[in-house]
């Protein structure tokens, strides 16, 4: 497996949460999470948003 190299995440700015799905906005990065029965987990990180498009994530969870 190999390593990705993602930014200092910085402090958080916002937090957007719909249902069981979050966007965490940091200085440097954007995170999503989903929330499991054992609790809140990453499901993409190394996230930047692209106009009109969906975010461009380095790190996606399967």
């Amino acid at each position: 497996m190999s390593e990705q190299q993602l930014p200092q995440a910085g402090a958080v700015r916002t937090v957007d949460v719909y249902g069981g799905q979050a966007r965490v906005v940091l200085g440097h990065d954007t995170v999503f999470l989903a929330r499991f029965p054992a609790g809140w987990k990453v499901t993409a990180a190394g996230c930047r948003p692209r106009a009109d498009q969906p975010y461009q994530c380095e790190i996606k969870g399967g």
